[in-house]
């Protein structure tokens, strides 16, 4: 299985902790998805992954930057 990431948030909070947000998508199935990779402090990796909707209801940097990301594909051209 592949999955291909791009890469659309990242920050540092104040306990130093490293966090990372990328949409994905599973080469095989189509399936696309959220990767949420944290790194602590001591270097430790932790990544998980969620779902599309639950990152779009949150109120926070990184819904509002995959929101700009999606809104990239939907040009003046693009009519329905």
């Amino acid at each position: 299985m592949a999955v291909l990431t791009r890469e659309f948030h990242s920050h540092e909070d104040g306990s130093h902790y490293e966090r990372f947000y990328s949409l994905a998508r599973n080469t095989e199935t189509s399936e696309v998805f959220i990767v949420y990779e944290t790194i602590t402090p001591k270097g430790e990796h932790n990544t998980s992954r969620r779902e599309i909707g639950a990152v779009l209801q949150e109120q926070n940097t990184a819904a509002t930057k995959l929101r700009d990301l999606l809104g990239t594909l939907v040009t003046e051209t693009d009519r329905a």
